[in-house]
């Protein structure tokens, strides 16, 4: 008999967009790209979520706990049902990415799959090695501090602000984040900064975060 502990797992899970792993750690997180609430069902996933798939300008939209019908080894007879992630791409590409144990880094591969009207393709299939997450790990944990950031200002368009700190980022090219704000004096400080997350995010201007976790002394540039 499952455990009310498992129950209650198993339900916000399914809150937050259902997945079947409920024994790993669980993230619910706001993804600013999907514009939605969503739940990660593990360490691995929340490092994968915010170093690539958020902040990747090139990637449009990602479904975590997709079903595909896929041949890992073109060898095998049969379609084999694997859990994946479907990454969307601007482009109107599309792959399914696999977070795996082991050492390696990503390992790419063109593999036989069945879409939804059951008819047979290739897609590139992405093999994400464990210890190539673990080098992310660092950047991972304080892209959580942008995003704490995006996350205040969800509710809000700022389009007129947005625009006036474009420009302005646009004019000065780089810089801190903190000359940011003392060219905006007239619009409320954790509006700038929140913009300036969403830019961020989005890979309007690059952050060097290997070096320092975000703040105010933040060294930005244009891409």
């Amino acid at each position: 008999m499952a455990s009310l502990k498992s129950k209650l797992r198993k339900s916000l899970m399914s809150s937050h967009g259902a997945r079947t792993n409920t024994r790993n750690n669980i993230w619910l997180v706001y993804s600013h790209k999907l514009n939605m609430d969503m739940s990660l069902a593990s360490n691995r996933e929340a490092i994968y979520w915010l170093t690539v798939l958020e902040t990747d300008p090139l990637v449009e939209s990602f479904t975590f706990g997709y079903q595909a019908q896929i041949k890992p080894d073109k060898t095998q007879g049969k379609y084999r049902c694997v859990e994946v992630i479907k990454v969307d791409y601007c482009d109107r590409t599309f792959e399914f990415h696999h977070l795996s144990a082991g050492m390696g880094d990503t390992k790419l591969i063109r593999i036989p799959f069945l879409n939804e009207a059951g008819q047979e393709g290739e897609v590139t299939y992405a093999q994400v090695y464990e210890s190539y997450l673990a080098t992310q790990a660092v950047i991972g944990v304080r892209l959580l501090k942008v995003l704490s950031f995006v996350a205040q200002i969800r509710d809000g368009c700022w389009a007129v602000e947005t625009e006036n700190i474009t420009n302005l980022v646009r004019s000065l090219k780089c810089g801190t984040i903190q000359s940011i704000i003392d060219l905006c004096d007239e619009i409320d400080t954790m509006i700038v900064v929140g913009i300036c997350c969403r830019m961020i995010l989005s890979g309007q201007i690059i952050l060097d975060l290997e070096v320092r976790e975000f703040g105010r002394k933040s060294n930005w540039r244009l891409p």
